[in-house]
């Protein structure tokens, strides 16, 4: 199905307004990335990023009894091998099982302006599960950011192929100094065998930021999921 000319000439029009805005409103850019939309940030050469969250999900029949309730729990490191080349490794677990993933993320462009900083990244990783691998936009600033990602997810079956799509917008209400409270606020859009939005909030000091957000299911509002992370930054060398 084509889009109409209207469409895509006003998809344009929304763009080159977010980047005009983030050259004339952004100062220093700083790393924040949404909750459950992947981003394209690498740490830099010896950055360790140590991260833990919790995530929920629940489901409620019509009639407001429960009818789906899951509970998991990830413990992610970062590391820098170079400050274009990351490496990760995850330990999930949830519904009696555990899940380790160990991936990278390989940052093929970047831009930096006034205040602005765009990232092309690829991803790859593999688990018990499958493997997957994937491409994520970044464009953050100090006062407004933009990501999107999509990525390709091929289980052992090889009986299908899921293709996830990511976006997210965020914006900085105040601009803040490196080691003064911050806060900033995304709207987050994840397109998996279903569609998901919702929103998520980012308040960090320093090397330290507490994220959290919700998600809703776009066909049902009764299924939600809720995801807390813990972020911590070190610099081993």
């Amino acid at each position: 199905m084509k889009l109409p000319l209207r469409c895509l000439r006003g998809t344009y029009i929304l763009l080159l307004s977010f980047f005009a805005c983030s050259y004339l409103f952004s100062g220093d850019a700083l790393c924040h990335e949404p909750l459950f939309v992947e981003g394209a940030r690498t740490m830099w050469k010896g950055g360790l990023m140590l991260e833990f969250s919790w995530e929920h999900e629940k489901m409620k029949k019509e009639n407001g009894f429960e009818f789906l309730k899951n509970n998991s729990f990830e413990l992610e490191t970062i590391y820098g091998i170079t400050p274009n080349i990351s490496v990760r490794a995850n330990l999930n677990a949830g519904n009696s099982e555990i899940n380790p993933i160990l991936g990278t993320r390989i940052r093929f462009f970047r831009f930096d302006g006034f205040g602005l900083q765009e990232s092309l990244s690829l991803n790859f990783a593999v688990s018990s599960k499958g493997s997957r691998g994937g491409i994520s936009f970044a464009s953050e600033g100090r006062r407004f950011y933009l990501f999107s990602f999509f990525s390709g997810e091929l289980p052992h079956s090889f009986q299908k192929l899921e293709i996830p799509f990511g976006l997210a917008f965020g914006i900085r209400p105040y601009l803040a100094e490196y080691d003064q409270p911050d806060l900033v606020i995304l709207t987050e859009f994840l397109r998996t065998e279903s569609a998901f939005f919702g929103f998520s909030v980012f308040p960090s000091i320093k090397n330290f930021a507490l994220q959290g957000g919700i998600l809703f299911e776009a066909d049902n509002p009764n299924f939600w999921i809720f995801k807390i992370n813990l972020h911590i930054h070190l610099n081993l060398f």
